[in-house]
């Protein structure tokens, strides 16, 4: 009985967890130097001088890749939610991982019954 208490106190600090998190993203953000386009631009002959850097958050949407421009004044922020996102992951993970193991308590207490 102990032992149910304990996992369903540790499943209820991970889901409160869980409820204050807000702006949480799914994706990675990727650094990137590229050329302008224009063709007497110093950039179009000379990898060395390309433009950048410019920041990019890439993710799927609906299984197709996207990509959305990041601002540099954002670029702290999406890495928090990209941080957030793998927390998220690893509550969800730790969440079943006791509703399992409740399950198992559950079951030995009902075979000794």
């Amino acid at each position: 009985m102990k032992q149910l208490n304990t996992l369903k106190k540790k499943r209820e600090k991970l889901l409160k967890e869980l409820c204050k998190m807000e702006n949480i993203l799914q994706g990675t953000l990727v650094e990137a130097y590229l050329k302008c386009g224009k063709r007497n631009c110093r950039c179009a002959d000379d990898e060395r001088f390309k433009h950048g850097p410019k920041f990019y958050l890439f993710y799927k949407e609906e299984k197709k890749p996207k990509m959305l421009y990041i601002r540099k004044e954002k670029i702290n922020e999406v890495r928090e939610g990209i941080r957030k996102y793998k927390r998220l992951k690893e509550i969800l993970s730790q969440v079943c991982k006791i509703n399992r193991e409740l399950l198992k308590v559950e079951r030995s207490k009902n075979d000794l019954n």
